[in-house]
């Protein structure tokens, strides 16, 4: 959704071209910033308009629409009328009932999920089309000029636009249907003897080609699924497709094995690899536009007995990052991680395995940091989201920028904070050690199962435990949960047999215990989304000395409780016991 740029504005485009900046639906209301108008309409105050925008303007390339929602300033409702009042066109809900056959049929079937755009009816020589952002003029100009009608726009929620696209154009039937035209291509490519042409990188190849189109739904279908990877698995006599949501691996569609060359080399076409190697391990980005927002792909290919497997990790392209309580940091631990980050010198570890959130927490600690006070800098391998006013640098060891050359270059830099995506080595470890100890505040993570693991781990790495007492502030150790679907969450009681197998006790079962019977929201896993589990350890005195006395993980994490830390499973009971999250999520991520 466009949601206006960084100051608010919302243009009223086409103009030059003889448009009323509405798409053909009468004139709107004449150049406004999003902001002002819901100033003006009382929605905001223009204190809270100022403290919102200094916000965008901190995190730069975020959307003013999108973080008020975000936010809960706005309803997606109220943005949507907001935006249609703005741009002069109407306003209403999309229900399915309001599709008819004739749109659906007048519409190209590739623009819909490209530009998140719904046909709803064709009168004459005019295409009614339901966007949830009246003012992406490349799509009426596509639409138009593909479809030889007339358009005009009415605004609904984004929420209403991915529904509508997912059940219209998301089904297997069009999978299969690109998949029979994909093949009859390749098969008619492969009786000229050019088998594969049509896939490499020249100027003949356009959208419509159909491995372009059946790569963009295989893709499309990754973000309507919120997935996080795509991982694209050649099998003996298939090619199997499963995407990473909240966690864990979905099945996705069963490909035909002919396939498997042609998907992958698309794939390295537009990721700028080589499509002719296909014995060593190949590494590169997309920038991919879905509906009306981008998101970054990176991309990685990696040879197996059955031929190149390709993994593709989605990213949004401006990723919100709010306040830490929004990560799901109760508000002890919270004062805790606060108290950390008002340091100025000295190292905060997070701790977890892959994939349980430590540098989305990493980023959410630094946006809430001042970065106009601050000097702020990153080493990462890789750097997957850019963040505003925040100098980040990408890991290239073939070139020999390592974390450890990295950091000697930063510490001449005046930085007031660090941060390293990882400390991997010793040397690198005694290094983030030193520039703690010159009085720089120092993020970074560390691969444990837990926060009292990080000592032990570090003194094992060579590092002595009073060099460790005095720079180490605290460690953070984090894992995910997927929160029940709060469309078909209903009371539960909870298992008796896991309840013991975790040491639970009778009173530990007073609370709102909630699971999910599986709906068209979640998938039928019953879960939706995810949030965060926490617990983090400030280095104390007792602390230093259980290092001292090369104390075990068990004995520091005891001296840790005594100190009043709340661990992993203590925080994952408090959210099952308040339905957020279940039992048997809980013992998947933090049972010990």
């Amino acid at each position: 959704m466009y949601q206006g740029d960084n100051e608010g504005n919302v243009p009223t485009y086409g103009h030059e071209n003889g448009h009323s900046g509405n798409g053909h639906a009468g004139p709107g209301i004449g150049p406004v910033r999003l902001g002002d108008y819901l100033v003006q309409h009382g929605i905001l105050s223009a204190d809270q308009l100022a403290d919102v925008l200094d916000q965008q303007r901190a995190r730069g390339g975020a959307l003013l629409g999108q973080m008020l929602v975000h936010q809960g300033v706005l309803t997606e409702e109220s943005l949507a009328g907001a935006l249609a009042e703005i741009a002069g066109v109407p306003f209403r809900a999309l229900r399915l009932p309001m599709v008819q056959e004739s749109a659906l049929q007048a519409m190209p079937r590739d623009i819909p999920p490209r530009h998140g755009v719904v046909p709803l009816a064709v009168v004459g020589n005019t295409l009614e089309v339901a966007t949830a952002d009246p003012f992406n003029i490349l799509a009426i100009d596509e639409i138009e000029r593909r479809t030889g009608l007339r358009v005009q726009q009415t605004c609904t929620t984004e929420t209403d636009i991915r529904n509508a696209v997912d059940h219209f154009y998301g089904g297997a039937g069009v999978l299969e249907n690109l998949v029979t035209e994909t093949i009859d291509r390749h098969d008619a490519e492969a009786q000229r003897a050019r088998s594969s042409s049509f896939l490499v990188a020249d100027e003949t190849i356009t959208a419509n080609e159909p491995i372009v189109r059946l790569v963009d739904e295989v893709i499309e279908q990754a973000v309507r699924r919120r997935a996080t990877d795509v991982h694209i698995d050649p099998e003996e006599e298939s090619l199997r497709i499963r995407y990473r949501v909240d966690g864990l691996l979905q099945p996705g569609p069963v490909l035909p094995k002919k396939l498997h060359h042609s998907i992958i080399s698309r794939l390295k076409v537009i990721a700028s690899l080589d499509i002719a190697e296909q014995r060593l391990p190949q590494e590169g980005h997309i920038t991919y536009r879905t509906g009306s927002r981008e998101v970054d792909l990176r991309v990685s290919c990696f040879p197996t007995v059955f031929g190149e497997k390709m993994a593709v990790r989605v990213l949004e392209r401006h990723m919100l990052f709010g306040g830490l309580t929004e990560l799901g940091i109760e508000a002890e631990t919270l004062a805790k991680l606060e108290d950390s980050m008002a340091r100025t010198k000295g190292i905060v570890l997070l701790t977890g395995p892959t994939g349980s959130g430590k540098t989305t927490t990493l980023y959410t600690m630094l946006s809430n940091l001042d970065t106009v006070a601050n000097n702020i800098v990153t080493l990462e391998d890789p750097v997957e989201y850019r963040l505003p006013q925040i100098r980040q640098s990408q890991i290239n060891n073939k070139a020999g920028f390592t974390f450890a050359a990295g950091i000697r270059s930063m510490l001449r830099q005046d930085p007031d904070v660090i941060l390293l995506g990882e400390i991997r080595d010793p040397e690198t470890a005694g290094l983030a050690m030193r520039a703690a100890l010159t009085g720089i505040l120092v993020l970074s993570t560390l691969h444990t199962n837990e926060a009292a693991g990080t000592f032990p781990r570090l003194i094992d790495m060579g590092l002595e435990p009073y060099l460790i007492g005095s720079t180490v502030i605290s460690a953070v150790a984090e894992r995910l949960v997927r929160k029940v679907c709060h469309h078909c969450g209903e009371p539960t009681e909870p298992d008796a047999h896991l309840l013991e197998r975790l040491g639970l006790e009778d009173e530990d079962l007073d609370g709102n215990w909630l699971s999910g019977r599986g709906c068209r929201h979640c998938q039928e896993t019953g879960y939706l989304g995810r949030t965060g589990v926490f617990e983090i350890l400030m280095v104390s005195d007792p602390i230093r000395e259980a290092m001292k006395d090369q104390a075990d993980t068990r004995a520091i994490r005891r001296v840790a409780v005594q100190e009043g830390m709340q661990t992993l499973m203590q925080h994952g009971l408090e959210r099952v016991r308040r339905g957020e999250t279940t039992l048997e999520e809980l013992a998947r991520v933090a049972r010990e």
